[in-house]
């Protein structure tokens, strides 16, 4: 029940229960046509939308049945070479449907801090939405996985992981084979950049859904945790 408005370079949410369709017609093969990271980008956009789901102060048995359900799914889909195997229909289709899934958690919950993070990067730096709500995940998981162990092993299990720990190193290695830090490092171009923003990375109505507080300032230590991670210099 979400939509955007967009005013230079702030992000503003609408949403009310009227704008849930009637009918949402799925069909995988209508975005045979997308490049790579056109179908990259909105994957990991979900794959964000299901964990932020988890690791939110609103979360309920409904959301977290539905954000496991879009993270497994989406573990399997984009693991195992999924840059070779992404045109494949049946892949598409786990995609799409992970990501209704998880649209259907976040409205539930609302998104977190990654999603907060995420606004002065597509806004000041071009980064694409998917590619820059999800680059703080690993990082991210870390944080709510201390603060709240059963939230986050609930994440490390739906990745197929025994630990929050295994889980990021998972993350990690999902993120190397789909291309994730060079894609980052070409966008964002150097930490010098993104120290130059001097952006505010809390939003209302997202920052505080996060399981544990997070201010500016540790929105920043996530995000420098999260470049140094993906080897962006």
């Amino acid at each position: 029940m979400w939509g955007s408005l967009w005013d230079a370079d702030r992000k503003h949410s609408i949403s009310h229960p009227k704008l849930y369709p009637e009918t949402a017609i799925i069909v995988p093969s209508m975005t045979d046509g997308l490049s790579y990271d056109q179908s990259l980008f909105p994957a990991l956009d979900a794959l964000s939308h299901a964990m932020e789901s988890i690791w939110n102060r609103n979360a309920g048995p409904e959301s977290d049945a539905l954000a496991v359900r879009a993270i497994e799914a989406l573990s399997r889909a984009l693991g195992g070479g999924y840059a070779e195997r992404f045109a494949e229909p049946a892949v598409r289709k786990a995609v799409q449907d992970a990501s209704v899934d998880a649209g259907l958690a976040i409205s539930r919950t609302r998104t977190a801090i990654a999603h907060s993070i995420s606004y002065p990067f597509t806004a000041r730096l071009g980064v694409p939405h998917g590619l820059a709500c999800s680059f703080t995940l690993p990082e991210v998981l870390k944080l709510n996985g201390a603060h709240s162990p059963e939230r986050g092993l609930l994440i490390a299990e739906a990745l197929g992981a025994a630990s929050v720990d295994e889980a990021v190193s998972r993350l990690d290695a999902l993120y190397a084979a789909l291309g994730v830090p060079a894609r980052l490092a070409a966008a964002v171009g150097s930490r010098r950049k993104v120290a130059e923003l001097e952006a505010a990375f809390i939003a209302p109505g997202r920052a505080e859904n996060n399981v544990a507080p997070v201010d500016q300032a540790g929105a920043e230590r996530l995000i420098a945790a999260s470049l140094s991670r993906l080897g962006v210099a």
